[in-house]
C-alpha cells in the first residue's frame, strides 16, 4: 500500500488553497477601501460643516467664496465652494451652499442650508 499524496492531489489542494487566500486578500483590500471613502467623506462633512457655521454670522450683502486645493489648513487634498444666493419673501432669506471636493474634483459633498433676515 502506497503512502503520501500524489502529485494531482497536491495540485488541486494548491489551486483551493490559492482561491481562498485571494478572495481573503479582496475582501481586505475592498474594506480598506471603504475605510478611506468613509474618512474622506466625514471629512469633507466637517470641513462643509465648518464653514456653514463660518457663515452663519455673516451680512446681508455677502457673496461666496472659493478656497483652492492646499488652501484648507492640513486636508491638502480637499477644496471649498461656497455658494451664496438671496431671495425675498417679504422677509430676506438667503441660500448657503458649501461643496468640499477631494480626489481631484472626482468626489464631492454638498451641505446647503437657509437663513432667514427678519
Amino acid at each position: 500500500m502506497r503512502k503520501g499524496f500524489s502529485l494531482l492531489e497536491v495540485m488541486v489542494s494548491v489551486v483551493i488553497l490559492s482561491s481562498i487566500t485571494g478572495a481573503a486578500i479582496e475582501i481586505f483590500r475592498l474594506g480598506y477601501r471603504a475605510a478611506a471613502e468613509s474618512q474622506n467623506r466625514t471629512i469633507a462633512y466637517n470641513l462643509a460643516r465648518e464653514k456653514l457655521e463660518q457663515y452663519s454670522g455673516i451680512p446681508l450683502n455677502y457673496s461666496g467664496s472659493s478656497e483652492g486645493y492646499g488652501a484648507i489648513a492640513n486636508f491638502l487634498n480637499f477644496r471649498r465652494v461656497v455658494n451664496v444666493n438671496y431671495y425675498a419673501y417679504g422677509s430676506y432669506l438667503i441660500q448657503i451652499t458649501v461643496t468640499v471636493y477631494w480626489d481631484s474634483d472626482r468626489k464631492s459633498q454638498s451641505f446647503t442650508t437657509l437663513k432667514a433676515f427678519y
